[in-house]
């Protein structure tokens, strides 16, 4: 019973991680970091405030700088 009202009153709402962080951060930092990597066009659509939290921008801006890397690493390989 103690396990479904700490559902039922946790649900929906925003709060803290265990480790301080707020909730839905990793997920942000995911979704930026895969969308940067995979979808790099993404950083034009960052020009827009309301797009993009600036969590997400920041995973973005990660993404395509890993990117990057592994496209200069395969070139300097040849």
């Amino acid at each position: 019973m103690l396990e479904d009202r700490w559902i039922d009153e946790s649900a929906g709402q925003g709060g803290e991680l265990a480790d301080g962080s707020p909730a839905g951060s990793y997920e942000d930092v995911f979704l930026g970091a895969t969308i940067g990597f995979f979808w790099p066009v993404a950083v034009f659509l960052m020009r827009e405030e309301e797009v993009f939290s600036k969590r997400m921008q920041m995973s973005i801006l990660a993404g395509v700088l890993v990117n990057l890397m592994f496209c200069v690493l395969r070139y300097s390989s040849t």
